[in-house]
């Protein structure tokens, strides 16, 4: 961002939002659906698959 100055680097900055919700919250439940062996299993299925 340097090489295009601070008026760039700023256009650029304001293309994006802080959002909203609480990401951290929102992570530890769609992790808790997850356990490592469901996630084994994906990525074996994924591998069958793809052969």
């Amino acid at each position: 961002m340097a090489r295009k100055g601070a008026r760039d680097s700023g256009r650029f900055l304001s293309q994006f939002s802080n959002g909203s919700g609480d990401y951290t919250e929102d992570r530890g439940r769609w992790l808790d659906e997850f356990s490592l062996e469901r996630i084994v299993s994906e990525i074996k299925g994924a591998k069958e698959r793809l052969k």
